[in-house]
């Protein structure tokens, strides 16, 4: 196996215009020219690129991007039409992000994504549900390819929707605490309090929503009472 570890395969149409061309090669030719491509002209470069690529001898190529305004599913399309291995990805720029108004400045938001990761999403939709069903429905509907939602959020198991690693800490841990004033609560409560706050996780609180909000439409009381009941609490 021949791999090209870095290619642009919906350059192959610019080729005649690059030769000789002095380092604003980017601007005079490649944007202008991706920028011009819509869907059946992107997978007629990239399949051209890539017949070339199987002439050369090479069976896998790894695309670095393009300009094109076109989803990434052309190039694989065209690269399968074609018969070559691709590894293809969609990087932030190309993405559209939903969330809350705030989270354009908050500092986990849009600032951090920029700050931490260098990402700079290609358009940010504000969405004032709390994640809720709104956002979710844009992100299944391809209005958006990511979303900021709660991690006890039903939906994200339900949809089979992928939680997105974060290595770098950007958002911190929202934690559910109880808060008390100790002079007006027994000791005897505070020590039920205290257990229960243990025993919740996060799986509980993804199932209590789920009763709560999702077909069953249990009452909050019913969905507690049975958690405590289900925990031996």
């Amino acid at each position: 196996m021949t791999v090209d570890a870095h290619h642009h395969l919906t350059q192959s149409f610019g080729k005649a215009q690059a030769f000789g061309r002095p380092s604003e090669i980017f601007k005079q030719v490649w944007e202008p020219l991706e920028h011009a491509l819509d869907a059946d002209t992107a997978y007629l470069a990239t399949k051209l690129s890539a017949l070339e690529w199987l002439r050369g001898g090479f069976t896998t190529v790894a695309d670095a991007g393009t300009r094109a305004p076109i989803d990434a599913e052309v190039l694989a399309r065209a690269a399968e039409d074609a018969g070559i291995r691709c590894v293809l990805g969609k990087v932030c720029s190309d993405l559209k992000l939903a969330g809350p108004p705030e989270f354009q400045e908050r500092a986990y938001g849009l600032p951090g994504l920029e700050a931490k990761y260098g990402c700079v999403p290609a358009k940010f939709s504000p969405i004032n549900d709390s994640g809720g069903p709104l956002t979710v429905k844009a992100l299944l509907d391809d209005q958006v390819q990511v979303a900021d939602i709660f991690t006890t959020t039903p939906a994200i198991e339900k949809n089979d929707l992928v939680v997105l690693e974060d290595p770098k800490n950007n958002f911190l841990a929202q934690q559910a605490i109880a808060l008390i004033r100790k002079d007006q609560v027994p000791q005897g409560a505070q020590d039920v309090i205290n257990k229960v706050s243990k025993t919740l996780t996060t799986q509980d609180l993804i199932r209590l929503n789920d009763r709560v909000s999702g077909d069953e439409k249990a009452s909050t009381v019913q969905a507690a009472k049975d958690w405590v009941s289900d925990k031996g609490l």
